[in-house]
């Protein structure tokens, strides 16, 4: 119910001032001539009580406008000026028909819905005139209302999917280990430490800056590789195949060009036995903990308020990422970071537009009610007052 101020409008707001002279006019000499005093049973109170529930009738037959939009019934605007102004002006009618008494019993309850009903009516008028503008400058992303719980599931699968580039899978557990070991008997029961990242594979040979024992030469990145691939390790043997009978690739004992690697097996390449055992990268397990016990949640449809006010604004989602990223790895994990908090900003916008949305048409889940309400006790309220 929007009220944009026009010429038409002021023309609006000037007649409904000229009609509520008159009425005040005409409830003026009621009063002044009638030594009973006003009162909603007199001919005139009869008067005014009939103009004002003709106004009710009028204003609440916007409903019915708009659920039969294609009927020849005159143009919205045009009945919803009519809502707008006459809902207004009945207020004063209705004090005039009532002698500005409250009454008891029904009238009593008539007029407090009345009442109740004009105040909702003016709140609606009010937020409708202010946070469509409010919702244009601070919503920048913003979507249709009733499309709002399948772009928060969008965002929660994009951010998951983000997560798993780094971290794998985002509902399995995390060992808070941080690199790949091969553990060569042959070398005094030394550990080697090999790197592996999710997305380029290493030969096995590729030396970190952790301490670790000479390596034989032999154990050359000719003989074999270990790749990451989607969802696991795989190995295979790069050996020249005159030289693949001296140094055989065996996995759980069987000879093979090619194999996948679980989480945990013994390797024989040559004289040297591994055991492979794999470990998420370095600052996968803080990520993913993080990820899902604070960041998660806020994907949710109805994140808690606790969630909610830790990414209230843009500031909070900067230092909330700033800070974090600290205890994070160069490279990917910050890339990841970067745009999870886009994604949260796409998230804080959305939970935005359904509060200032709810702010907008919440009220209607009372007004409307009321005002029928209202118009079926007035109705009652006037067949038992002429009753009796």
């Amino acid at each position: 119910m929007a009220l944009i101020v026009t010429s038409q409008q002021r023309r609006n707001a000037l007649l409904t001032g000229l009609a509520l002279v008159c009425f005040m006019i005409l409830y003026i000499g009621y009063v002044w001539r009638d030594p009973l005093g006003p009162r909603g049973g007199s001919w005139p109170g009869i008067f005014f009580g009939v103009i004002a529930y003709l106004m009710m009738l009028f204003a609440g037959f916007l409903g019915v406008r708009k659920k039969v939009r294609t009927w020849p019934l005159g143009k919205a605007t045009f009945w919803m000026n009519g809502h707008i102004w006459l809902g207004l002006l009945s207020v004063a009618v209705v004090f005039f028909h009532t002698g500005f008494q409250f009454g008891h019993g029904l009238a009593l309850v008539v007029m407090i819905l009345f009442l109740i009903s004009i105040v909702t009516g003016i709140y609606g008028l009010a937020v409708q005139q202010f946070l469509p503008r409010t919702m244009l400058k601070q919503v920048t992303s913003e979507t249709i209302f009733e499309l709002i719980p399948d772009q928060v599931a969008n965002l929660k699968s994009e951010a998951d999917d983000l997560v798993q580039t780094v971290c794998g899978n985002v509902e399995a557990n995390l060992e808070p280990r941080s690199f790949l070991e091969i553990k060569n008997e042959n070398l005094e029961g030394g550990i080697v430490i090999f790197e592996v990242t999710p997305r380029q594979g290493f030969p096995v040979g590729r030396e970190t800056n952790l301490p670790f024992p000479a390596i034989n030469s032999s154990l050359a990145p000719s003989h074999f590789l270990i790749e990451k691939k989607d969802e696991g390790f795989q190995i295979r043997t790069i050996a020249p195949k005159e030289e693949r009978d001296r140094f055989p690739l065996k996995v759980a004992g069987e000879v093979v060009e090619t194999a996948d690697l679980p989480d945990r097996t013994r390797i024989q390449a040559g004289d040297y036995e591994f055991e492979f055992q794999y470990a998420p990268p370095i600052g996968a397990a803080t990520l993913k903990g993080y990820y899902l016990e604070k960041i998660r949640p806020y994907f949710e449809l109805w994140p808690s308020r606790e969630t909610k006010t830790r990414f209230r604004s843009v500031e909070d989602i900067h230092n909330c990422f700033d800070h974090f990223r600290k205890f994070l790895p160069q490279g990917s994990f910050h890339e990841v970071c970067n745009n999870l908090s886009l994604l949260c900003e796409e998230r804080r916008q959305l939970i935005l537009q359904d509060r200032l949305h709810r702010w907008m048409h919440g009220w209607l889940i009372f007004h409307v009610p009321l005002s029928i309400v209202l118009i079926v006790l007035t109705l009652v309220h006037a067949i038992l007052a002429l009753w009796y």
